[in-house]
């Protein structure tokens, strides 16, 4: 039960972190591009 546990929240976390990188970097650039545009 434990090690089904933590493969399934690796998983998650793994799953998290490949979607949350990406979405942080667009957000820097974003934020970047519109107070370059200022």
């Amino acid at each position: 039960m434990k090690k089904e546990a933590n493969s399934v929240w690796d998983i998650v976390g793994a799953a998290f972190l490949a979607m949350a990188i990406p979405i942080f970097i667009a957000v820097g650039l974003g934020l970047s591009a519109i107070f370059g545009k200022f």
